[in-house]
């Protein structure tokens, strides 16, 4: 299983070592757990789940993300929307 670590609103994930699927199942885990306002750094090798990351991240509402390329690695900043209090009233 991948390494996933909190900071208070700041996780960390590890995926460097899990092949596909089991590396975008982990990340789909971890986003469920995320809340308003958290954020998430994850780490990938394989650039073929980096592209399967990015579809999936695409077609989630509530979401921002950032993708950089770091030497071999990937490094994916991903951010849940904090609830806007309008949001609330609707």
């Amino acid at each position: 299983m991948g390494k996933a670590g909190t900071m208070g609103g700041h996780h960390q994930l590890h995926l460097e070592d899990l092949p596909w699927p089991l590396s975008v199942l982990n990340f789909n885990r971890a986003l469920d757990a995320l809340k308003p306002g958290d954020d998430m750094h994850v780490t990938v090798i394989d650039p073929d789940v980096v592209g399967n990351l990015r579809q999936l991240l695409g077609s989630l509402p509530g979401l921002s993300y950032d993708i950089k390329r770091i030497g071999e690695k990937f490094r994916i900043l991903v951010a849940k929307k904090a609830i806007d209090d309008n949001d609330a009233r609707s």
